[in-house]
């Protein structure tokens, strides 16, 4: 063998002795990675972070991992998205009409993946929810998210912000036309006198005449009642005189007169009810006059 030939052997067999040092000292790392990543999962699944643990066991489910941690790692993966809730925000104006462009601070931090109509993963418990959209005034909310619960629908309604209304005439000057000037007018010293108050209860206290309509229909009722008191005490009477009294005739009266007398007390009791209609619809015509 020439030194030549000696000299590549040699060479390769370094390599080959380093390149296997390397593996090894890389694959003692992810090890040393995979089981940092178990038992800071386990520790985030214990105190409610469902997020922060569901990182961690992918992390630990990789193929650079033990065999018996990575099928630990995975089958744990699989219970954390079971028990990882989900909402879905919905942002509507007042008139019912979808408001975009909403951003959403879960617990005061931004809350990124907020697309609308998709859902976002939370870690179970109570949250303080801040939404804001331009436009609008931000609206906060306290909301319990339940472990398991999936694509829960939580509502925003946002209110638009009014303009702001044009500061008032303070009256103290009045700008002359045509541009501005440093010469100011004073305003008149009763510009602004209030309305007397007797005059304001003229105003408030006016309404419109009675219509006729509700002085005939008052005419009809009070005649009604009239003619509901004559008939009704002179049919009685007559009754009366038929079942005792000097001229009675009971139980031979002719019921031609019976018939008579109580037809004249059904008149009465008709015109009676004609009296409280016509009474009631004159009183509501009066009242109701504009």
């Amino acid at each position: 063998m020439s030194v030549r030939a000696a000299h590549l052997a040699l060479v390769s067999l370094v390599l080959l002795v380093a390149g296997e040092t390397s593996v090894r000292a890389a694959d003692e790392k992810d090890k040393e990675a995979c089981i940092r990543a178990v038992e800071h999962a386990q520790v985030a699944r214990i105190d409610g972070k469902l997020r922060e643990a569901r990182e961690g066991f992918v992390t630990c489910a990789r193929a650079v991992c033990p065999e018996a941690i990575r099928q630990d790692c995975t089958r744990w993966v699989t219970d954390v998205d079971a028990s990882l809730p989900s909402v879905v925000f919905e942002a509507v104006w007042v008139d019912g009409h979808d408001a975009t462009g909403m951003r959403v601070l879960l617990d005061g931090k931004p809350l990124a993946d907020t697309e609308p109509g998709r859902a976002v993963v939370l870690d179970p418990g109570e949250h303080t929810f801040h939404f804001e959209v331009a436009g609008a005034a931000p609206v906060e909310t306290r909301n319990v998210v339940r472990e398991g619960e999936k694509n829960r629908i939580v509502r925003v309604t946002f209110t638009p912000l009014t303009p702001a209304p044009a500061p008032a005439p303070t009256g103290d000057a009045v700008a002359p036309p045509g541009g501005s000037s440093s010469t100011s007018v004073p305003a008149p010293a009763n510009l602004w006198q209030p309305v007397p108050a007797a005059e304001q209860g003229s105003h408030a206290a006016s309404r419109g005449p009675i219509p006729l309509a509700a002085y005939i229909l008052g005419g009809v009722g009070l005649a009604s009642f009239v003619g509901f008191g004559y008939l009704a005490i002179d049919g009685t009477s007559r009754l009366d005189g038929m079942r005792s009294g000097p001229g009675s005739c009971a139980p031979n009266c002719k019921s031609s007169d019976v018939t008579s007398a109580r037809n004249e007390i059904l008149a009465g009791d008709i015109l009676g009810y004609v009296g409280l209609a016509a009474t009631g619809v004159a009183i509501w015509l009066a009242l109701a006059r504009p």
